[in-house]
């Protein structure tokens, strides 16, 4: 069963074969690591095929699903599509490795430490009061306590 078939229960025309043809799928997964790798200097290993396949499918039904007429336009809407897939997937994956490269380096180093807080005042004394526990702020059960404690 086609892969077309299997995604849009239909029947593929020229274009569709093509583009989504393992061939293809081989192109641009080889072109996605030279790209990547023109771009970052970082090789990577070739992408998932269902991640590509679900870019190529996005590109395929934004650009497209109108067929051309003549084989030589649609050689070049293949391209274009292609072009389109390379594109998106090799922002894709820079970013993750953009991303990593940012974790592993907040991963390796400690975080600074905070400066300690500072005063917003400059008087440093305490008021002393005796508002802790005085006579009047007791139970009555505890007055008579405290009055034979006094009495010792």
């Amino acid at each position: 069963m086609n892969i077309i078939h299997k995604i849009y229960r239909k029947d593929a025309h020229e274009i569709s074969s093509i583009f989504f043809s393992n061939e293809n799928m081989l192109h641009i997964h080889s072109q996605i690591v030279k790209q990547v790798f023109y771009e970052t200097q970082i090789t990577i290993s070739k992408q998932s095929d269902m991640e590509v396949l679900h870019i190529m499918s996005n590109i395929y039904n934004l650009y497209g699903s109108t067929p051309k007429s003549t084989k030589k336009e649609n050689g070049e809407v293949i391209l274009d599509l292609n072009y389109r897939v390379i594109r998106e997937a090799t922002d894709n994956a820079k970013s993750g490795i953009l991303m990593y490269a940012k974790y592993l380096k907040d991963a390796s180093t400690l975080p600074e430490p905070m400066d300690r807080a500072r005063a917003t005042t400059n008087d440093r004394s305490l008021e002393m009061t005796k508002t802790f526990f005085t006579e009047s702020s007791l139970h009555p059960k505890f007055q008579e306590h405290s009055n034979f404690l006094s009495k010792k």
